[in-house]
């Protein structure tokens, strides 16, 4: 129970493992959908398993960052779409929308400038 609370309190820690998941056995996934393909070959399945583990491990880190730094702004975003009684369901889908649009384009910028 212990586990399930701190996940709870912690919950972008949980894509973590799973992006590391997703790198660790992308080679055995990919070899299963096409054995011809080369283990770093750059094909349609790869890439969208590794997209998906950069963004999972993206929003891990930008979440982590931000509860570690700023604790009172991590709490009203995540609070923002619960408490909120005022905002309609098309606003609160519009919002969490908008948030992971803006999360992928700057985990975009962030990875296009490390190159």
């Amino acid at each position: 129970m212990k586990i399930i609370q701190f996940l709870k309190n912690w919950n972008e820690l949980l894509t973590l493992p799973i992006a590391l998941l997703l790198w660790w056995y992308s080679n055995s996934i990919l070899r299963m959908i096409d054995e011809t393909a080369g283990v770093y070959d750059v094909g349609i399945f790869q890439a969208f398993l590794l997209g998906t583990a950069g963004i999972l491990f993206g929003h891990a880190l930008v979440w982590l960052i931000l509860k570690l730094s700023a604790g009172d702004v991590y709490r009203t975003l995540d609070d923002f779409l619960n408490r909120n009684t005022l905002i309609t369901p098309w606003q609160r889908g519009l919002f969490s929308l908008l948030y992971f649009g803006f999360l992928l384009i700057a985990w975009s910028i962030l990875v296009a400038g490390m190159s």
